[in-house]
Formats: structure tokens, sequence, C-alpha cells
């Protein structure tokens, strides 16, 4: 069990009411979102330390494929 603050307890409930979903299945979204955008910073480190080593580019084709962002 968590204890949050009263206002962040608000703030979370609120917002989870204007995108009609429960609290619960908000910080769920929250803590994807997060991990999400935590790989993608840690891609894109691993992807300029290659290009410093090897001077090499990479297209945008392909980091959106390496990425699995391809629709």
């Amino acid at each position: 069990m968590i204890t949050l603050d009263q206002q962040l307890e608000h703030q979370l409930e609120h917002i989870a009411v204007e995108q009609g979903i429960s609290v619960s299945q908000l910080i769920e979204d929250f803590i994807m979102d997060y991990q999400s955008e935590r790989e993608a910073v840690a891609r894109a480190e691993q992807s300029y330390a290659e290009y410093k080593r090897t001077g090499q580019t990479v297209s945008l084709d392909q980091l959106i494929k390496d990425n699995d962002l391809e629709d």
C-alpha cells in the first residue's frame, strides 16, 4: 500500500476521471510510458556512442525499424 499526499491523490483522481480510467490504470500507464521513455533514451545514447566510435550514421528508416516504431 502506498500513502500519497492528499493533493497528489486528488490530481491522480482528476486525471483518471478525465481519461475515463481507474487511478490504478492511470498509474500503470504512467509506469509503462516512463519505462518506454527510459528505453528510448538508452537506445539513443547507445546509438550516439556507436556513432562516436565508428563515425557511421543510421538512416531514419533504419532507426524506425530498429525501435519497433513501424505501424
